[in-house]
C-alpha cells in the first residue's frame, strides 16, 4: 500500500540513493513478493546496479549485510521470471 501511494504521488520508481539503490534493490532485500511484483508491474527496471554493482536480482539472490546473509529466493524467481540478471 505504501509503495503504491508513493507511485501515485509522483515519485520516481528508479530513483537511486546515494549506494544506488532504488526500491526495488530494498525490496529485494528484505524480501517483500508483493511489493516486488508491484514495481515490476509498474515498470521498475531490473538491470539497475548499486554503486557495488548488484541489481535486485543480485541482492536478493544473497546479500551479506553485517555478518548477516540475507536471501531471499521467492523474490528472487520473481525479479528473475520478469527479466531480471546479475
Amino acid at each position: 500500500a505504501a509503495a503504491a501511494l508513493c507511485l501515485e504521488l509522483g515519485i520516481p520508481i528508479d530513483a537511486q540513493n546515494a549506494a544506488g539503490f532504488t526500491a526495488l534493490h530494498a525490496t529485494a532485500f528484505v524480501g517483500v513478493d508483493s511489493v516486488a511484483t508491484l514495481l515490476i508491474e509498474r515498470g521498475a527496471k531490473l538491470t539497475l546496479k548499486t554503486k557495488r554493482g548488484q541489481t535486485p536480482l543480485t541482492i536478493a539472490e544473497g546479500v551479506q549485510h553485517q555478518g548477516q546473509l540475507y536471501v531471499h529466493a521467492s523474490t528472487a524467481a520473481i525479479i528473475k521470471k520478469a527479466g531480471g540478471t546479475n
